[in-house]
């Protein structure tokens, strides 16, 4: 990327940007980080791999695989958080050069099951999820990507629950 700093907002930020998202992130804080994780296969003996699903205000939860060293110490780890690009498919798994060595957390945009056949994903793009990006795009309050924010919002506070993660990186 050349030049970060000196990109600019293409509209002035709303008067009450600061209040709106403290507001949506107490609707957050009111649903305790809970997960669900379930043990897969990783490849690899020396890392644990977990198929997760976290609650979350939004509608759907925040879906991903979690990984790491699987016999590592309390306080131990950096943790990285991969959100996914634009698409309707379940999680990646994570790569182990990563998990190896930190908390790595991939987690997929929508909030659906990872590790579905294709035709699953292909379905819910042509139906529920088609145009997904538009979905309510002039309501803010119920706009498709503001459950989103929240799920990555919440994805960052179940890693920060976590024993193993360092408490810092």
């Amino acid at each position: 990327m050349v030049a970060p700093e000196a990109l600019r907002p293409g509209e002035p930020e709303p008067d009450d940007f600061q209040a709106f998202w403290k507001a949506r992130r107490a609707t957050l804080d009111k649903i305790p980080v809970r997960a669900d994780r379930r043990e897969v296969e990783s490849g690899d003996p020396a890392t644990v791999l977990y198929d997760t699903r976290v609650d979350c205000a939004g509608g759907k939860p925040v879906s991903g695989y979690l990984a790491m060293p699987r016999h590592a110490a309390r306080k131990s780890l950096p943790a990285m958080v991969v959100f996914q690009a634009y698409g309707v498919y379940g999680a990646l798994r994570p790569e182990a050069k990563f998990s190896q060595r930190a908390i790595v957390y991939q987690v997929n945009a929508h909030g659906i099951p990872n590790d579905r056949e294709e035709a699953y994903y292909r379905n819910l793009q042509q139906g529920e999820l088609q145009w997904y990006e538009n979905k309510d795009r002039w309501d803010r309050t119920r706009y498709y990507f503001n459950a989103m924010y929240l799920r990555a919002m919440r994805a960052l506070d179940y890693v920060k629950t976590l024993p193993e993660w360092n408490g810092r990186d």
